[in-house]
């Protein structure tokens, strides 16, 4: 997963993508992605953007995350998806960050990359969207790490395990108190990743 940084080191490079032969997948925010390909598509223009992304997946052989609201996923093959999530809780400090993270999850538990990147986006969406309806004015991008894994872990481990559900019980009361209480303790912060920790075991099993 390319992102932020790396990104401006490919973009320094000519012709970056023919020298590489690993499968990538880069997350490019639109003024990345203006550095990557020199110009960027209009922001308002969804249809622009899918295409811009499928053109930049197609010409570097790799797949393309471009975020923003409706963030477009595309892949060399020319398979393009556009989300239709847009929320201010995904534009907060870190929010991208996160989304690498659950992208890199998903390719470490053998995802392919295009379907990595796609669950992802869909999960980060889902998780800012609960973020959004919870507490807007407390967004912290730490917030969407502990939903996107408490969305996980229920796709993952839909039942049966008394292990599981003991895990998602607490996520759920950690997080409620984490996040009406974050803001006055932030010692609330370690139980809050605690809890993340505590789901791992389930989501790995992807």
């Amino acid at each position: 997963v390319v992102d932020a940084d790396a990104l401006n080191a490919l973009a320094a490079e000519a012709r970056w993508w023919s020298s590489i032969r690993a499968s990538l997948v880069l997350t490019p925010h639109p003024g990345e992605f203006a550095r990557l390909t020199g110009a960027a598509p209009d922001a308002e223009d969804d249809d622009a953007r899918a295409e811009a992304a499928g053109e930049a997946a197609a010409r570097w052989q790799q797949g393309v995350v471009l975020k923003g609201a409706g963030t477009v996923v595309a892949e060399p093959g020319g398979e393009v998806y556009r989300a239709d999530v847009a929320t201010p809780a995904l534009a907060t400090a870190g929010s991208g960050d996160v989304l690498s993270g659950v992208i890199g999850a998903f390719l470490a538990g053998g995802t392919a990359p295009l379907a990595a990147a796609a669950c992802a986006v869909a999960v980060h969406g889902a998780a800012g969207l609960i973020a959004a309806y919870v507490r807007p004015r407390w967004m912290r991008a730490g917030i969407l790490i502990l939903y996107a894994v408490l969305i996980t872990g229920n796709v993952v481990t839909p039942g049966g395990y008394l292990r599981d559900a003991a895990f998602h019980l607490v996520a759920v009361a950690v997080i409620w108190v984490g996040v009406t209480q974050i803001v006055r303790f932030n010692v609330m912060g370690y139980f809050l990743l605690g809890a993340m920790i505590a789901l791992i075991p389930g989501a790995v099993d992807l």
